[in-house]
């Protein structure tokens, strides 16, 4: 593999996946703090917040792969409006 093409699938990954991750690192963050404040603060456990955000996040991706899929494999302009 060419080394300018490598280097865009690098780039192209982590600019797609990164701020997922980081997102779920701020959530883990949320728990700690809320663990230092008291729950008494919070409507849920500082556990609940972390695994709702994580799967909102995760969806969220399969939910923008899935329209980036159908786009990328639009036969019409109708189609890849769809993806888009």
């Amino acid at each position: 593999m060419e080394p300018l093409v490598l280097s865009a699938l690098v780039l192209t990954r982590n600019a797609l996946s990164s701020p997922a991750f980081n997102a779920a690192g701020l959530y883990l963050i949320l728990g700690e703090i809320i663990r230092l404040l008291g729950q008494r603060y919070c409507k849920f456990e500082p556990r609940t917040y972390v695994w709702i955000f994580c799967v909102g996040d995760f969806l969220s991706l399969l939910i923008q792969a899935a329209g980036g899929g159908i786009a990328a494999t639009a036969a019409t302009v109708d189609m890849a409006d769809l993806g888009a």
